[in-house]
């Protein structure tokens, strides 16, 4: 057997996890955010230089990705509440600084009085979007190593995973920041859409070529034969342009609730479903079936994503405060309550979830799960820092940079994962060589992107 073939099958043909499980691993990333503030607020926590970066790619790097070799053998609930007890401990054992956090507010709030800079910039859409980053980047190379559990690993049809709701997760925060401004009107829009969906286009052909021409694995029922996620996003933002173009006077919440329905629809009763599953690959349509089947349903995850944009980083105040916090998140509830309900529903009427075809519960799944995580850190940011607290201080750099960065994470990480998978037996590697190259790899990237921040330069999506 080829060793082509051999990783292909490594991947191919897993079911996953409970819904419950593959949420509660994200809240690992909520306890290394509860950790690096714990120790901030009591000045523990080294300031600058080497061991300030070194500190947080500990933190934010390594702690997930020991957590996910781990979580095989220890249940992801209990594994975030351990995650949580040196938090805990450091409440009751440590006392806050609180004469350092007021002279660090009062300093940098003189400094920034005019200008209000850390005002425009969210830290709690800053954790999330730059955690989901890491995340996604640990996930793909990972997966190629036996010491990643295959619970994790991308679902063959019918059931989700963390790598699942990853893939989600980028469209939803993607989303999120393009939820932010309503740019359809302005002149010359539809050509920038255009552009920009050339230039996916054009990624996703020289993904064709490569992964062709050095005989890389393919699973092909993720999206296709030739379809890739460079595909999707393409046809993607000329779909949202035309929805939003055509149906301007629906919300965000609303067109992604009629997108994921009509889709529903022809998933459930029409021949849809089963020409995605069973037809034979014949022509070019039936041989990238699963990536244009899905294409509604990455489309609705993209709008939910703008909803929640276009409530958090709209009319944005002054000053977050926590009655602003909470006004915030009181708008994000009735879309909670209402994904959950429309999981529900729709569950009932198909045979789960299916990352493969990307129907309602999939898009609700993934749509709640954001949202909710997003919730979570808008009310622990608001309840951790006092609010006139600068954003430079509520935010680690090693986050501030990957968010900065994310289009240069994302295109690192899948070329530094070739590059890995290229040079190496990833397959029968040991788990602590394993472990040892995607140490590498996260702190190329990690220190990749610190270094460029440090520069001002940004690579963003």
């Amino acid at each position: 057997m080829s060793r082509k073939l051999e990783k292909e099958l490594f991947v191919s043909n897993t079911t996953g996890c409970s819904v419950l499980e593959t949420t509660v691993m994200i809240c690992i990333g909520l306890a290394c955010c509860v950790l690096w503030s714990s120790m901030k607020v009591r000045k523990i926590f080294p300031e600058k230089g080497l061991a300030r970066f070194l500190s947080e790619f500990f933190i934010f790097g390594l702690v997930p990705l020991f957590a996910i070799h781990i979580s095989s053998n220890i249940h992801p609930l209990l594994l975030t509440i351990a995650f949580f007890v040196p938090s805990v401990f450091l409440h009751y054992s440590s006392p806050i600084n609180w004469n350092y956090l007021k002279r660090i507010r009062n300093n940098k709030g003189q400094q920034t009085t005019d200008t209000a800079d850390y005002d425009h910039r969210i830290a709690s859409v800053t954790f999330y979007r730059s955690q989901m980053m890491l995340a996604t980047v640990t996930c793909i190379l990972a997966v190629d190593f036996p010491f990643f559990p295959r619970k994790h690993a991308k679902v063959e049809t019918w059931g989700i995973s963390l790598m699942d709701l990853g893939v989600g997760s980028f469209m939803f925060s993607s989303g999120t920041v393009a939820g932010r401004k309503n740019d359809i009107k302005q002149p010359g829009a539809f050509k920038k859409v255009l552009l920009n969906a050339f230039i996916l286009f054009l990624l996703g052909i020289f993904r064709i070529f490569l992964t062709k021409g050095i005989e890389y694995q393919e699973h092909v029922t993720e999206y296709g034969v030739h379809w890739n996620f460079f595909f999707t996003l393409s046809f993607m933002s000329i779909t949202i342009f035309i929805l939003r173009k055509s149906l301007s006077k629906l919300s965000y919440f609303y067109l992604a609730t009629s997108v994921t329905v009509l889709h529903h629809f022809l998933l459930v009763c029409t021949p849809f479903q089963r020409w995605v599953l069973s037809a034979p690959r014949t022509d070019i349509f039936s041989q990238n079936k699963e990536g244009i089947a899905s294409l509604l349903g990455y489309t609705s995850i993209f709008l939910y994503g703008m909803h929640a944009g276009s409530i958090l980083l709209v009319d944005r105040p002054r000053m977050y405060t926590r009655a602003e916090s909470w006004k915030r998140f009181q708008k994000l509830f009735f879309p909670l309550v209402s994904l959950i309900s429309l999981y529900f529903v729709s569950d009932f009427f198909t045979n789960g979830i299916s990352r493969r075809l990307a129907n309602t519960p999939y898009v609700t799944v993934v749509a709640f799960a954001n949202l909710f995580f997003l919730c979570l850190y808008l009310l622990y940011d608001a309840y951790i820092f006092p609010p006139s607290f600068p954003y430079s201080e509520r935010v680690p750099v090693i986050l501030e940079s990957a968010n900065n960065n994310g289009l240069l994470v994302f295109l690192l990480g899948n070329i530094l994962t070739g590059l890995v998978n290229l040079t190496f037996d990833t397959l029968h590697s040991s788990n602590v060589k394993g472990l040892l190259i995607l140490t590498v790899y996260l702190f190329i990237i990690c220190y990749g992107t610190d270094r460029l921040e440090a520069r001002g330069i940004r690579f963003r999506l």
